[in-house]
């Protein structure tokens, strides 16, 4: 559930990925959008409707009956911006950086669970004449 999170923000090291907090309020499509653009679709082959519109801007717990939508929230963000200038550099830096997720909340949270995962391909390094891999 939401949670009455109001909005939230990534932070590695001492900047922010992104510059502004990101508008979880009301309908929370903001979030929403920011999802949908980094994971392209928010459905799983196990729940097909695991973010529905029912269930996306929930914020108090209530009794789930069996096979129906549980009620989910995601936040995420997209840290490989493409550039047409320099095609073969893209990315932010994490690399010995810690990364931060600041939320906001409206009022008492009620207690959730927060997973974290990160996707990444590949980290290319070229320093020195060296090229490292690390996935």
């Amino acid at each position: 559930i939401r949670n009455g999170l109001t909005n939230y923000q990534f932070k590695i090291g001492s900047s922010y990925a992104n510059s502004k907090p990101v508008d979880c309020a009301g309908l929370a499509q903001e979030a929403f959008v920011e999802c949908k653009r980094v994971f392209g679709g928010l459905t799983s082959e196990s729940w097909p409707t695991l973010l529905s519109d029912v269930s996306w801007p929930k914020d108090a717990s209530t009794t789930v009956a069996a096979g129906t939508d549980p009620g989910s929230f995601l936040v995420a963000a997209e840290l490989q911006p493409f550039s047409q200038v320099a095609k073969l550099l893209s990315g932010t830096n994490t690399r010995g950086a810690n990364i931060y997720l600041e939320l906001q909340f409206a009022g008492t949270v009620v207690a959730a669970t927060v997973d974290a995962f990160v996707e990444a391909d590949a980290l290319v390094t070229i320093a020195n004449g060296q090229m490292d891999i690390s996935y």
